[in-house]
C-alpha cells in the first residue's frame, strides 16, 4: 500500500521540527535548570529550589511529549508490507509479563507484520497498565478481532477520547504515561484499511478491530 510521497516530505519536515527545533532548547532549559541548582542552590530560598524543581519536572514531560509524537510519526510514513500473519503468535510475544493471553481460533491477518506488532504491543500494554490480570484474543462472528480484558475499564463516555493523543482522562501519577499507545494502536489499524473501538462497561475492556483477511 503506498503513501503520498509529498505528505511523506511533510511529516520528515514535522519531525525534524520536533526532535531538533524544539528538543535543542527544551534540553538547554534543563541544563540550565541543573546548573543553576547545582551553582547557586545554597542562595536559594525553599520557594526558589521548588521552583526549580518545577521548571525540571515540566521540562521531562514535555521532552517526554516530543518523544511520544515521533513515536507516533513513525506509524504514519513508508509503505505496507503486506504478507499473511499469525496474530496469535505475535501476541504472544507481545504480551507484558503481569499478564495472561489466551488466544483462541484462527487469528490469521493480512498486513505489515512489523506494524501489527506494534498495534499488539499498545493493545497488550494498555491493558497491564489499566490492572488487567487476563485477556483473551479472538474472532467474532464477523470476522472482526478482539480482545477482551479484566482490567479497572473506562467511563462510556470517554470510548472516542481515549483514542485521541494525549486525550488521558486518569491523572498521569494514577497511571503513568503519554497517552498515545491507543492512538498508535487506531493509525495502524486505519493503516490497513480497517476500523477500531473499544467498550467498556465500567470494569473490563474490549477493543474490536478489523483488518484485511
Amino acid at each position: 500500500m503506498a503513501t503520498d510521497p509529498l505528505l511523506d516530505a511533510e511529516l520528515e519536515s514535522l519531525i525534524h521540527a520536533v526532535s531538533h527545533d524544539l528538543g535543542e532548547p527544551l534540553r538547554s532549559l534543563e541544563g540550565f535548570s541543573v546548573a543553576l541548582l547545582e551553582d547557586y542552590g545554597d542562595a536559594l530560598d525553599e520557594d526558589g529550589q521548588l521552583y526549580i524543581g518545577r521548571i525540571r519536572a515540566a521540562t521531562a514531560r514535555l521532552g517526554a511529549r516530543i518523544d511520544a509524537l515521533l513515536k507516533l510519526s513513525r506509524h504514519t510514513r513508508g509503505e505496507l508490507a503486506l504478507a499473511p500473519v499469525d496474530l496469535g503468535l505475535l501476541a504472544q510475544q507481545a504480551t507484558p509479563p503481569a499478564l495472561t493471553l489466551r488466544c483462541q481460533g484462527d487469528l490469521t491477518a493480512h498486513g505489515d507484520a512489523r506494524l501489527l506488532r506494534h498495534l499488539l504491543d499498545e493493545l497488550l500494554g494498555n491493558c497491564a497498565k489499566f490492572e488487567a490480570k487476563s485477556a483473551a484474543l479472538a474472532r467474532d462472528a464477523e470476522g472482526a478481532f478482539t480482545l477482551i480484558d479484566d482490567g479497572v475499564g473506562f467511563d462510556p463516555t470517554y470510548a472516542e477520547r481515549i483514542f485521541v493523543a494525549f486525550g488521558r482522562y486518569h491523572g498521569p501519577d494514577e497511571y503513568p504515561g503519554q497517552g498515545v499507545g491507543l492512538t498508535i494502536a487506531r493509525r495502524i489499524v486505519h493503516r490497513h484499511g480497517g476500523t477500531i473501538a473499544a467498550t467498556s462497561p465500567g470494569t473490563g475492556c474490549t477493543v474490536r478491530f478489523t483488518l484485511p483477511r
